[in-house]
């Protein structure tokens, strides 16, 4: 089996300053990660959930070597994260895309943002060019090539930002709740996009929300909490669970919910219903 992104026992420590009213601050240690092991195959379409402080996005930086780990092990494509001579090779294999695209867009036109990264990592300007053209034509976004960015809207700005991060030629892309500022629309063209790009492209995706549907649509699901991994599985077999993910404060896709409340009035369906269109086919072959 090969791996693209795997961990072992990986652990990452910050330190905090705690005041106590007529005592000297003192300094305590917090585990945002603790003890996680994850292995995501080449290729993989993997969402990763958790509240606010469950770890997740502390674990998409280490995989782009933005945070090193206290302890533990972490290899992408077979190089470990604490060989200091190959995390260039390992940044430029792996693109992040954020929460804020505003963030990201630094040009003014659209193609120049798009070629800042490859430009960044020496390519040259034909190749450039042929990649940038590329980029923005996987996210739809050709049209918008010499259009400044601030009159784009939110969704259309992200699929800039992902442009950007696939003119640099990754094998992996994550994207840390990048529909988190995006209104419905936006959610949805952002999403099309991922999943074309892992479907027709092979990239290895790790996603990371706060949103049901969207992790419904990947093919594993990693939900975090407290820095740990407290349940890994499909969709179907993770959003059975509806009474521990609840537990930890997270809720399921509105679909499965229904359909678990079928089952307690009685009514035969399956298990791993998440989309409205297959919980009405099951209920119609109920007739």
């Amino acid at each position: 089996m090969e791996y693209i992104v795997k961990t072992e026992n990986l652990v990452f420590e910050y330190k905090i300053q705690v005041q106590t009213e007529g005592e000297e601050a003192t300094t305590e240690t917090e585990a945002a990660l603790n003890g996680v092991d994850i292995a995501v195959k080449k290729g993989e379409f993997v969402a990763v959930l958790g509240h606010n402080g469950s770890g997740k996005s502390t674990l998409a930086k280490h995989i782009n070597c933005l945070l090193s780990p206290t302890a533990g092990t972490m290899w992408v494509k077979g190089i470990s994260v604490a060989d200091e001579e190959r995390i260039w090779d390992i940044r430029s294999s792996v693109g992040m895309v954020f929460q804020n695209p505003d963030n990201q867009i630094i040009a003014t036109i659209v193609e120049e943002d798009v070629a800042f990264g490859a430009e960044n990592l020496g390519v040259p300007p034909a190749e450039i060019r042929k990649r940038v053209d590329e980029a923005l034509a996987s996210v739809g976004m050709a049209q918008y090539a010499e259009n400044p960015p601030h009159f784009l809207s939110g969704g259309q700005k992200q699929r800039v930002a992902i442009a950007g991060i696939l003119a640099m030629r990754p094998d992996i892309i994550v994207l840390d709740e990048p529909t988190a500022m995006l209104d419905p629309i936006g959610r949805r063209e952002v999403m099309n996009v991922v999943k074309k790009l892992n479907r027709e492209e092979g990239i290895t995706i790790i996603f990371i929300t706060h949103f049901m549907d969207e992790a419904a649509q990947a093919e594993r699901i990693i939900v975090m909490e407290e820095g740990k991994i407290a349940m890994e599985g499909t969709p179907g077999e993770v959003f059975a669970q509806i009474a521990p993910l609840k537990a930890i404060g997270l809720d399921v896709p509105q679909v499965a919910e229904i359909a678990a409340g079928l089952r307690e009035a009685g009514i035969n369906l399956p298990q791993g219903l998440l989309t409205v269109d297959a919980l009405v086919e099951e209920i119609c072959r109920l007739r």
